[in-house]
């Protein structure tokens, strides 16, 4: 589905921006109702009209209600929508592009230790379980940290999750063609059902002899992504650069 400003009101965008805000720092998949979005959010409107407005929202796909209550959470439309067009990203601290600039010149002798470096490095930074593949190399880091999400600590398609990451080929052939330096893949962009609470951010690099590789965050759609693209752009780019220097 591809929206567009011309699509949606401006306090409509207010009323999508707040509710992806709380649902994206909630602890878990709650429902965001409508007065919480009146009380904690700069909306000029009284929450019955909040109310209207998120029903509209969701007939245009940017909301959905898996359960019968007066609340609601973004689709993995308005998710999307929320990244590309309402999304400020926060800018990442020169400490920590030091610490990476640091580490990385350090392992640009071994692709091996290279590739397991920038995994544990976006692994940590971003505090997100991470995936770093190129040339037959696929290692992921920090899938504990899935466990900090409630809807997946107990979800019986974690086996399922971590096979689909294992191999990220099929990955890289839906986003070979993704203007966007950074992509954004959610939910039902998986194509598998039992991957429908996952997104990931990734990055497509490039090394010597044209060979493609991966980086990204693989957890819960509810990370945070004003934190995590910049975080994924950065090591991408000075991934791809060291690889492009070396010929392994």
């Amino acid at each position: 589905m591809d929206k567009t400003t011309n699509d949606i009101s401006d306090r409509q965008l207010d009323i999508l921006n707040a509710i992806i805000i709380e649902f994206l720092k909630s602890n878990e998949l709650e429902m965001i109702p409508s007065s919480l979005i009146v009380e904690q959010y700069n909306v000029d409107a009284c929450p019955a009209t909040v109310r209207s407005e998120m029903v509209r929202l969701e007939k245009q796909g940017f909301l959905t209600k898996p359960h019968v209550s007066a609340g609601r959470v973004p689709s993995d439309v308005g998710i999307k929508y929320y990244v590309s067009n309402l999304m400020e990203e926060e800018e990442l601290p020169i400490s920590a592009k030091e610490r990476i600039k640091n580490a990385l010149l350090s392992h640009t002798d071994n692709i091996n230790q290279l590739i397991y470096r920038v995994a544990e490095l976006l692994s940590s930074i971003a505090e997100e379980p991470a995936v770093v593949s190129f040339d037959n190399i696929t290692v992921q880091r920090g899938l504990y940290r899935l466990h900090k999400y409630r809807e997946l600590y107990y979800a019986s398609n974690i086996f399922e999750s971590l096979a689909y990451i294992e191999n990220p080929t099929h990955i890289i052939d839906k986003v070979r063609n993704s203007n966007n330096q950074v992509f954004v893949l959610v939910g039902d962009d998986f194509e598998q059902k039992e991957l429908g609470m996952y997104a990931i951010v990734g990055m497509l690099v490039k090394g010597y002899q044209d060979k493609e590789g991966l980086i990204g965050v693989y957890s819960s759609k509810r990370m945070h992504y004003p934190t995590i693209i910049p975080i994924v752009r950065f090591i991408g780019s000075l991934f791809s650069t060291t690889l492009k220097k070396w010929s392994w």
